[in-house]
């Protein structure tokens, strides 16, 4: 019997969700014709269960680390990979080889997929990738491994080395989403909600986006007979009745939407589920029917308010339109996550103001929630392609800073910047810092915690203005967040020292009105914030 630890990829987050992919992969090892036995390691799950915290990652401890993969003395081992955390991926990869020379490794997920000829051509620990989709060929190939047999003769999704060479094969059967197993997820015990995924890739093809590529702008869905069978079966496994669609483009079919709405409405279960959308896959008659059905929530991504920028990022939004579904949305009840990025080479300050100016009317007009990013460099992606050669500054994220050290670049990173232009930018990029940071937390967080201070800043400056007005304070706080990203300091110790630094920026700036002193003394003295106040603001941001 062959035993086999699936790894899902390193990340933090304090929402603790289940590695969906690798579970699928789970159930279809565990019950096949070969005899394998398979546990998962999740390293999330470790990490907000205390076994494991992000000191461990800093410091590569991989001697701690690598012993919750190594526990089971499997004969093959499998990570999942994202870009994020690519590099520590590979380097745990190393260590177990070194330890246990015999273990067969393989890769899976985006951050492989893309760039599976440079990983194998660099990196001798990683015998193999899967590419994509590899629920219908994941048994054969490992059992071709175990058998010493050719891949050639397996019908699959991977690439591999052989004489020498690299070489890809693409001709697995396609997958039958309706085919996957139900999740057995007694072991989270926790959930707040539950995950399903109701289909795969996104058909259009947007500038910055690496989704196209790891599904090769593959297009599937599950039938909505199948989804409302998989949510009356967590119901009664779980009694969960919270839910969230799992897919790029929920709503591009219109038709199937409606149909998954009417099956829902037919079953007779009371659920809340939510979903990502283009808007202008959305109208008030579907938006209704999805109302009713029980959906809740929308992640929306808008990208860019700059018409020359829609173009170039090829997402081709008519923003006019987009406004007024936003009002639709707001008036029929459903909450909306809209996302934009930032920072693109060709993005001028004009198309920045555009964006940061409706960033600010959704959250005071709306009160919607806004997520910004910096634009990612992704390997291969067509933002990646076109500037390539300028791409060489070291800029990590907060994604990044959560498991790395934030004063050195690895040397596997230095070493290898074509696997990694994730963490770079654009040698002359670096005058909008925290400005994401600045957005998504800070902003809010004086929203909540501030609320006068909030109403006067806006009597002075827009956003934009706010955040080049304390330019200096968001650098400084940043350093101090960084250490509630690691969880080396509770919120409420990062929250006294957000208003006191805060404080001394608004005394040492004789320049901003006396209104906002009195606002801040005010907001001090009578809106104390209480521990249940503090958790739940924690929460939100």
């Amino acid at each position: 019997m062959q035993k086999i630890t699936l790894v899902n990829y390193p990340y933090v987050s304090s929402v603790v969700k289940y590695p969906l992919g690798l579970l699928n992969l789970k159930h279809i090892l565990d019950n096949g014709q070969e005899g394998f036995t398979t546990n998962v390691v999740d390293f999330n799950r470790l990490i907000n269960e205390k076994a494991l915290s992000t000191v461990d990652f800093k410091s590569k401890n991989y001697p701690l680390i690598c012993g919750y993969i190594l526990d089971n003395d499997p004969d093959m081992v499998g990570f999942s990979t994202i870009a994020m955390s690519l590099d520590i991926v590979l380097e745990m990869a190393e260590y177990i080889k070194k330890i246990k020379p015999e273990v067969t490794i393989f890769l899976g997920g985006p951050a492989a997929t893309v760039v599976c000829d440079r990983i194998l051509t660099s990196f001798p620990s990683i015998d193999l990738i899967f590419l994509g989709e590899s629920e219908t060929c994941i048994e054969p190939v490992l059992t071709a491994q175990i058998n010493k047999l050719p891949y050639a003769h397996v019908k699959s999704n991977i690439a591999y080395r052989y004489n020498g060479a690299i070489c890809y094969q693409y001709n697995a059967p396609p997958v039958e989403l309706d085919g996957l197993p139900f999740l057995d997820l007694h072991q989270y015990g926790n959930l707040g909600e539950i995950d399903i995924e109701v289909g795969r890739g996104c058909p259009f093809n947007c500038y910055f986006c690496a989704t196209s590529i790891y599904w090769r702008r593959h297009y599937s869905l599950k039938s909505p007979y199948r989804i409302v069978k998989e949510l009356m079966h967590y119901i009664d496994t779980t009694g969960i009745r919270k839910f969230n669609f799992i897919h790029d483009l929920f709503t591009f079919k219109r038709d199937f939407v409606t149909s998954v709405c009417d099956e829902i409405l037919r079953a007779g279960i009371e659920i809340e589920w939510s979903c990502s959308a283009r808007i202008d896959c959305l109208d008030e008659q579907l938006l209704n029917h999805m109302k009713s059905a029980g959906c809740s929530s929308i992640f929306i991504g808008i990208e860019s308010a700059s018409e020359r920028m829609q173009t170039v990022m090829r997402k081709h939004l008519n923003l006019a339109h987009a406004i007024e579904t936003l009002h639709l949305i707001k008036a029929i009840g459903i909450d909306v996550t809209t996302s934009f990025v930032y920072g693109f080479p060709e993005e001028t300050e004009e198309d920045l103001k555009k964006t940061i100016s409706l960033i600010q009317e959704i959250i005071n007009n709306f009160n919607f929630r806004v997520l910004i990013s910096k634009c990612t460099y992704y390997p291969d992606t067509d933002v990646f392609l076109l500037h390539k050669e300028r791409i060489n500054t070291f800029s990590p994220t907060g994604d990044y800073l959560s498991l790395h050290s934030p004063n050195t670049i690895p040397e596997i990173i230095n070493a290898n910047r074509d696997l990694f232009p994730c963490f770079y930018s654009l040698d002359d990029q670096d005058q909008h810092q925290c400005l994401d940071v600045f957005i998504n937390f800070y902003i809010k967080l004086i929203q909540k915690a501030m609320p006068n201070v909030y109403i006067v800043l806006l009597e002075h400056f827009d956003f934009l203005q706010m955040y080049y007005a304390f330019y200096d304070l968001w650098i400084k706080i940043e350093q101090v967040s960084n250490k509630l990203y690691e969880k080396s300091i509770s919120f409420e110790a990062f929250f006294s020292e957000f208003v006191c630094l805060f404080e001394s920026a608004v005394l040492k700036n004789t320049s901003l009105p006396s209104s906002l002193i009195e606002a801040l003394y005010f907001d001090k003295e009578f809106l104390h914030v209480s521990a249940e106040q503090k958790t739940n603001m924690e929460g939100e941001l």
